[in-house]
């Protein structure tokens, strides 16, 4: 997959730190994590619990962005389901929603990572969630 840079990317970064190295470990980060991901084409719509949801930083434009939800399927196994511009905020932990099979032709996106400053150190550090503990992933449609 290649290497995703977006202005929004550059926007939430630029909030946390200024500094070369802050923008290094972020890319780095990123790049390293989605090279994990194991992608896998869903096929039918599908029933699954919500465990963790983080909205697309902005709407799609001349950019793509994509939310992460990290979902419990009836099967009891757990994937990471990413939904090209979706900027809702209304799907919460456990709550039961569809997922829908999409084909996205999309090849530069962003996605919400999420870092903060660590207060000691005053260094930008990953919040990992379930960015490498969940590698199974797929585009889908969200529908609740």
């Amino acid at each position: 997959m290649k290497y995703i840079l977006t202005i929004a990317f550059f926007i939430s970064i630029a909030s946390y730190s200024q500094t070369e190295s802050d923008r290094i470990y972020v890319l780095n980060y990123r790049n390293s994590t989605q090279e994990e991901w194991k992608f896998f084409t869903l096929k039918d719509t599908i029933l699954v619990k919500v465990i963790y949801h983080a909205r697309a930083q902005a709407l799609c434009g001349t950019t793509s962005t994509a939310s992460i939800t990290i979902v419990k399927t009836q099967n009891n196994e757990i994937i990471r389901v990413l939904d090209l511009c979706n900027t809702s905020d209304k799907y919460k932990v456990n709550q039961i929603i569809k997922i829908a099979p999409s084909v996205v032709r999309a090849k530069e996106y962003s996605l919400p990572f999420e870092f903060v400053k660590n207060k000691g150190s005053g260094k930008i550090e990953a919040v990992p969630n379930y960015d490498l503990k969940v590698t199974k992933t797929t585009w889908g449609v969200l529908i609740d």
